[in-house]
């Protein structure tokens, strides 16, 4: 319930640690009933107004996109 007006690194760290618990339910979800073996991850949380990644690997990347009343935002999960 509480309202800011800008993104401090209290806001980016409960961001983190909500990816943890959405990454944590997922990876079980995967590996338990699908057959992933997917392992632990540490999220990273970027934010900006105009950002540009360039990742050079053949890993595969899934980009979901999101919209909120706070705005929109992006989860990108790489696999190996």
């Amino acid at each position: 319930g509480e309202k800011h007006s800008q993104i401090t690194p209290e806001i980016e760290d409960a961001a983190g640690e909500l990816l943890n618990i959405i990454f944590g339910q997922a990876k079980s979800q995967l590996n338990d009933h699908q057959g992933y073996r997917i392992q632990k991850a540490f999220p990273t949380v970027l934010s900006g107004e105009r950002l540009r990644l360039h990742n050079s690997s053949n890993l595969r990347a899934v980009c979901l996109p999101f919209k909120s009343e706070a705005g929109s935002f992006h989860l990108e999960v790489v696999t190996r």
